[in-house]
């Protein structure tokens, strides 16, 4: 498999922080989708894992704005309120 330049430079970052990378990534679902409902569910998500739990609460907050019977965001606020 060949493996490119960028992919050699953002292993080392995976490796030590993956926690970081889907955070990241998540943060820029949310940028290219921001008014898709899932997209800030998985932000939402990220952010539980990072102890960001008011982070967390808005953005599955924000996802009900877009969606207000979305299943995910509404089993995940009751989980962190």
């Amino acid at each position: 498999r060949n493996v490119t330049g960028v992919q050699t430079c953002a292993l080392p970052i995976y490796t030590e922080n993956p926690l970081a990378v889907a955070s990241h990534f998540a943060g820029l679902g949310v940028e290219k989708a921001p008014n898709d409902p899932s997209a800030h569910y998985v932000l939402g998500v990220a952010k539980v894992w990072e102890g960001d739990l008011d982070g967390a609460r808005r953005e599955n907050e924000h996802a009900l704005v877009l969606s207000p019977n979305f299943a995910p965001a509404l089993g995940a606020l009751k989980l962190i309120r």
